[in-house]
């Protein structure tokens, strides 16, 4: 299935991504729930860390199931449940060290 993957800074300057398709990557320096929410998805950080050792993670929050194909209906959050995006700055389990882009 394809789709596109960009930065939210080519969105408006370099590609045309269409409401209900992309999974757009920007990063903020305050992770907010009203990022992207038109499209599939939203890559927020790449410096997620679970205190295992293992290194940086990406992590993104799905809006639609273009990615899971339904395999999973609870790995997409409904965009009016989209505030536990936030949750995960405050996860004790995880470390959130998003950058100003």
């Amino acid at each position: 299935r394809p789709d596109i993957y960009t930065m939210g800074s080519w969105v408006y300057s370099k590609v045309s991504v269409a409401n209900g398709t992309g999974w757009i990557a920007q990063y903020p320096y305050h992770v907010s729930t009203d990022h992207w929410t038109g499209n599939n998805g939203w890559q927020f950080s790449s410096k997620q860390t679970f205190g295992l050792g293992a290194g940086y993670f990406d992590v993104s929050q799905l809006y639609t199931n273009y990615y899971t194909a339904g395999t999973d209906k609870n790995a997409v959050i409904s965009n009016g449940n989209t505030a536990n995006v936030s949750t995960v700055k405050n996860n004790s389990k995880a470390k959130m060290n998003a950058k100003s882009s």
